[in-house]
């Protein structure tokens, strides 16, 4: 029987900074236009991988908790980023959430910059290399294959760079968004067994796809579950049959 984590007021302690909650006059409250579109979006149950639901998120309560309001909120209304505050008989307390969601089963709430959550624990995603896939978060990230060389940053997305293993991690609104494999990188998409260093017609086979241009030098597959692969190319005569790409990159988005 699958388990079910509702995280009492003791247990969400665990999970989120216990910080002062005071409302704002810069915050979403109840019956704010801003507050109903937040807790609309996220609603649902959210399941960690272990079959747990982490968040039960149902109209204006999370696990049972009045939601209180939203605060500094950025992004756009299906890819954000910011605090919630929940009433415990404690007081309040500030929750930090990112989503990424289109209302697909591969959707992802972020809690706390460290658990990535998921509307079903299975079948969420359809590609991975190494056991790392679109969704994670950087604490899960970490557990498989440690920490980046390096970290760079610009507005929303933060890339971990694995030199050694010629591999880019992009991470926005707190879960992986895309994964580049350079030429030389050790490791495969899962499913395929491919990587860079594989001819451009060894993925349309596969995956049994088309390519679709992107411009002069780049192109494009979609492969399921609302996931993309994507290719870079040196400019040169029947580049889209038989070259092998600068990088192949793993993304929710087709451009």
């Amino acid at each position: 029987m699958r388990r079910i984590l509702f995280l009492s007021i003791t247990i969400i302690g665990l999970f989120f900074a216990a910080l002062p909650a005071e409302a704002s006059v810069n915050d979403f409250m109840p019956g704010e236009k801003l507050y109903d579109k937040y807790t609309s979006i996220i609603e649902g149950d959210w399941y960690d991988d272990s079959g747990n639901i982490v968040l039960s998120i149902h109209g204006h309560s999370i696990n049972g908790c009045d939601i209180a309001f939203f605060r500094d909120v950025a992004g756009g209304s299906g890819a954000a980023d910011g605090m919630g505050a929940i009433h415990e008989d404690s007081g309040q307390r500030l929750l930090h959430l990112s989503w990424h969601i289109t209302h697909r089963k591969n959707d992802v709430i972020t809690l706390n910059d460290s658990q990535a959550l998921h509307r079903s624990p299975t079948d969420y995603y359809y590609e991975s290399v190494h056991g790392i896939h679109l969704g994670m978060s950087p604490k899960e990230v970490r557990q498989v294959i440690g920490s980046p060389s390096f970290i760079d940053s610009s507005h929303y997305t933060s890339k971990w760079h694995y030199s050694d293993l010629k591999m880019v991690l992009g991470f926005e609104k707190g879960s992986v968004t895309f994964i580049y494999l350079y030429p030389g990188c050790p490791y495969t998409f899962d499913r395929s067994g491919l990587n860079s260093d594989n001819n451009i017609g060894d993925f349309t086979k596969f995956y049994q796809a088309k390519l679709s241009g992107r411009g002069n030098d780049m192109s494009a597959i979609g492969i399921g579950n609302n996931e993309y692969l994507e290719y870079i190319f040196f400019q040169q005569a029947n580049r889209w049959a038989v070259s092998k790409p600068l990088y192949v990159m793993l993304t929710f988005y087709p451009d």
